[in-house]
């Protein structure tokens, strides 16, 4: 954990200053929560002025729509409790789903939507006359909160995330540049390949607050997502590198004169000239030759995809540099995302379960702060849905809720009755919430200065008079613990799941996808397939590095996988051209891996070891326990998808065959398709294929 910085202290001075002014403005016009104003600076606040505008503009969008849905919700069902909590733990379940489904920051939107119908419904139920008033007073109240942190963001200081944003670029391309010339050089690491994916997760969401900083960095931003479009297509590319240069350096057949082109050329990273690709992809062309091998030729389509990529990269900073448009940019990566339907769909049943809960105990218990409880589990549950286990998280807030809440008592009751006008509130507020915002600014501490802040702001509930009440005050914060313990319950029964049960699945679901592609049932735009595939590598190797987990499947497998995808497409876009003893065997190979994707190892299984794992970790160590955890691990590191023997007969028997048949384009980028579909499956295949007995039989 590092120390503060200047830009940090700056950074909580600006956001108490807002705080402190949304306060002012609420006290003024005299609005009934002047506290909700003053969290939402908190909320909005961010280090960089693009990052505030985002989180400002969709959380006001947010704020309106639930608010607008509460006005319908609470006055049409008020009559009947039950069915009520049923219509707002639904709404809730309902826009977390939608949030889970859409990128950031707009998931934001979709989030504010509904937990905003509890923080406003829930305790409407009580005087539901008065929601209109009330989902009034929360949007005008959240607005004057948007409106200081924006101002005093632009005004005082203003950080853009322009220079941030180029500054990662030219530091994740000159990591592309680095892991591509170690492929090329023979000695390319795990370490390469995982760091590019992740930063790649990091920089598409601040490409995206980018666009909101300033109008060249919006005139920019089809420049910036071709640019992270292409530099993680360098991940599937290289991979193929890697695979196919290993053998060929076995054999001696490595193409030296266009590496050492293309290593020199990448060694200057982001400065390198644009048009030197021009020469080195001459380069490659002329090192075609007529008989080569597949292997050969598929290295050399490699390497010129490397230069052209490249190339292009480099091209797209010069236009983000200048803030101008890319042309003809498609869009097809950046409109296929992968989307878990399955976890958001769980998230939201999660939720619904502990909204639910908490309704009921209000209903028999008729305690008048059972709207906190409700409301506190329907929040806890939306915010952290994103994450494979949330109940961690859920509870440490929990335990920094607590304390922000019991420094509030001490402050509602010793301090604030002594307290005279507002210059002094604004001097004992600061005392709490400038170091707090201080830890808002270091990452490591974010995630417990945030709940300290709720629970301070939140259990005060500053008003325009003093007129605090013990009772209510204990039943409050009683109230919302009783609100996160149950959302944390609830979500562990229901939700949490591991960091691997999340990798496998993200694997899984990527199989089922090629499945389809073998089949003929689906045929999507390679980059949109890609882009599907990539979002799914970048989430493994985010969650990789953070659990560093060392057994089970890898983000290596993922990238076979996108290659054999990839290589699957050719061979359907080639199959219509193919002779028709070559096509059988294509059919027969895409049968054969169809069926095998479908099989795989069961789901059952692998959670099933993983719970054992979990129990194996928790129980007394011994060495019956050590011998069992290693016999656990072993099995899962088999249990990893294997294509069976046949499958790769098969494929060697259609590679004859297309190399038998009259030499076509087609024919030649079918064979150079299944030569990388069979290197992606197999990666002990060697340069040459082994002998096929005439005639050429399908069988294994």
């Amino acid at each position: 954990m590092r120390l503060p910085t200047l830009a940090d202290t700056v950074f909580s001075l600006k956001a108490f200053a807002a705080g402190m002014l949304a306060l002012y403005l609420a006290f003024s016009l005299d609005l009934p929560r002047p506290y909700w104003a003053l969290l939402t600076t908190y909320i909005v606040a961010q280090p960089f002025s693009g990052m505030t505008r985002s989180k400002a503009l969709y959380r006001f969008l947010g704020t309106f729509i639930g608010a607008a849905a509460t006005v319908i919700l609470v006055p049409a069902c008020v009559n009947a409790p039950e069915l009520l909590s049923l219509a707002l733990a639904l709404w809730i379940a309902f826009c977390l789903y939608l949030s889970l489904l859409q990128p950031p920051p707009r998931n934001y939107a979709f989030l504010l939507s509904g937990y905003t119908t509890a923080l406003i419904g829930f305790p409407s139920v009580g005087t539901p006359d008065a929601v209109f008033q009330t989902a009034l007073a929360r949007v005008e109240e959240i607005s004057i909160g948007i409106l200081c942190a924006w101002l005093v963001g632009e005004l005082i200081f203003p950080r853009r995330v322009g220079p941030l944003l180029q500054a990662r670029l030219d530091a994740w391309l000159a990591a592309g540049a680095t892991w591509a010339t170690d492929v090329l050089q023979g000695r390319e690491t795990a370490t390469d390949r995982r760091r590019l994916a992740v930063q790649a997760t990091e920089l598409s969401v601040l490409r995206v607050h980018a666009a909101y900083d300033s109008p060249d960095l919006r005139a920019a931003d089809d420049a910036a997502q071709a640019l992270y479009d292409r530099m993680r297509m360098l991940m599937p590319i290289l991979s193929g590198l890697t695979d196919r240069l290993r053998v060929l350096a076995g054999e001696n057949h490595v193409p030296q004169a266009s590496l050492r082109l293309l290593v020199d050329w990448l060694s200057a990273g982001p400065h390198g000239r644009p048009g030197a690709a021009f020469p080195i992809r001459n380069a490659i062309a002329a090192a075609h030759q007529p008989e080569e091998s597949l292997v050969c030729a598929g290295t050399l389509a490699r390497l010129d995809e490397l230069a052209r990529l490249w190339h292009e990269c480099l091209v797209l900073r010069q236009y983000m540099l200048r803030g101008m448009r890319a042309p003809e940019h498609r869009r097809a990566m950046a409109r296929d995302r992968h989307h878990d339907h399955g976890m958001a769909a769980l998230s939201a049943v999660a939720a619904v379960v502990a909204t639910l809960l908490c309704c009921a105990i209000w209903i028999a218990t008729a305690w008048a702060d059972g709207a906190t409880m409700a409301m506190m589990a329907a929040v806890l549950c939306t915010i952290f849905a994103a994450q494979d286990d949330p109940a961690p998280t859920i509870v440490r807030s929990n335990i920094w809720q607590t304390v922000g809440a019991l420094l509030a008592g001490v402050w509602l009751f010793a301090v604030l009755p002594a307290i005279d006008g507002f210059p002094l509130l604004a001097f004992c507020f600061a005392l709490v919430l400038i170091p707090a915002g201080l830890a808002v600014a270091i990452p490591a501490l974010a995630g417990k200065a945030f709940p300290f802040i709720f629970g301070f702001t939140g259990l005060i509930a500053i008003q325009e008079t003093y007129a605090a009440d013990f009772s209510s005050w204990v039943n409050g914060a009683i109230a919302q613990a009783a609100g996160l313990w149950i959302a944390a319950l609830t979500t562990r029964l229901i939700r949490s799941v591991g960091a691997g049960w999340s990798v496998r699945r993200l694997l899984a679901g990527g199989r089922a996808e090629l499945a389809r592609i073998a089949r003929g049932t689906w045929m999507p735009e390679p980059a949109g397939f890609a882009a599907r595939m990539l979002d799914r590598i970048g989430a493994m190797a985010t969650r990789l590095a953070a659990s560093q987990a060392g057994a089970g499947p890898s983000e290596d497998e993922a990238l076979a996988d996108l290659r054999a995808g990839l290589n699957l497409l050719t061979l359907r876009r080639t199959r219509p051209s193919l002779t028709p003893h070559a096509g059988e065997a294509v059919d027969l190979v895409l049968e054969t891996l169809a069926r095998h994707l479908t099989r795989g190892p069961t789901p059952v299984l692998r959670r099933r070891i993983e719970i054992a794992l979990t129990r194996l970790a928790a129980a007394p160590r011994s060495e019956e326990t050590q011998q069992a955890v290693a016999a656990l691990e072993t099995l899962a590191r088999h249990l990893t998808w294997g294509p069976p023997p046949a499958l790769r007969r098969r494929i060697e028997v259609a590679l004859a065959r297309l190399v038998a048949a009259p030499r076509s384009e087609a024919t030649q980028q079918a064979a150079v398709a299944l030569d990388g579909l069979r290197r992606a499956l197999f990666r002990d295949a060697g340069l040459t294929l082994p002998p096929i007995p005439e005639p050429l039989e399908m069988t294994a």
